[in-house]
């Protein structure tokens, strides 16, 4: 089965409505959605990690949410592989721009300074 997620705004509440599922590989299987209890508040021991009923997601259906949250906010799903090549390109015009000043640098120094053009 395959876990997918997906994000609503909710306007009115001032929030998102988030679904988290899993579907099958196949046509064939039933698809299984996961239920959350309604949500609520109360007050929060010292201890954050020792309060019982905190969510628990399996990995799977954890980045199925990532991924869903990341494009409801406007993150492309590959973000960080985006960033990656941008920084890349980015490195690479600096080098070559680098390059050009330090030859710029030694044909003054052989002119005597003096740039012939």
């Amino acid at each position: 089965m395959t876990s997918i997620a997906h994000i609503e705004t909710a306007w009115a509440r001032g929030g998102v409505k988030i679904g988290i599922g899993r579907r099958p590989d196949s046509s064939q299987g039933p698809r299984l959605v996961l239920r959350f209890a309604p949500p609520e508040l109360e007050t929060a021991p010292d201890d954050f990690e020792s309060i019982d009923g905190r969510l628990f997601l399996a990995d799977e259906d954890a980045r199925a949410l990532y991924e869903a949250l990341a494009e409801h906010y406007g993150h492309a799903e590959n973000d960080v592989r985006a960033l990656r090549r941008d920084y890349d390109a980015e490195r690479s015009r600096v080098d070559r721009l680098v390059g050009a000043l330090i030859d710029g640098v030694g044909v003054l120094s052989r002119n005597g300074g003096q740039s012939h053009g």
